[in-house]
């Protein structure tokens, strides 16, 4: 018997479109590949009121930026 992750990840059962679950959660595919997260730059001084051109400013959470590799297709509820 297989399991529900082993069903979830099997190649046949992803498609190319979004759907929608059987208790209304709206799920979109995800497929692997690799992007640029976070971003490198000064730390926000959270004043944007006095200083919005420094909008783009990264959080603390935010840096350094860096490369994420998604390894397995998989879907994602859409918000």
């Amino acid at each position: 018997m297989k399991t529900f992750l082993q069903f979830l990840f099997a190649p046949a059962a992803f498609g190319a479109e979004p759907f929608t679950n059987s208790i209304g959660v709206k799920l979109i595919p995800v497929a692997p590949g690799s992007f640029m997260m976070g971003q490198d730059g000064p730390a926000s001084d959270y004043h944007i009121a006095k200083h919005p051109e420094k909008y783009d400013d990264a959080d603390w959470h935010e840096e350094p930026a860096h490369r994420v590799k998604i390894t397995h297709r998989f879907y994602m509820a859409a918000t």
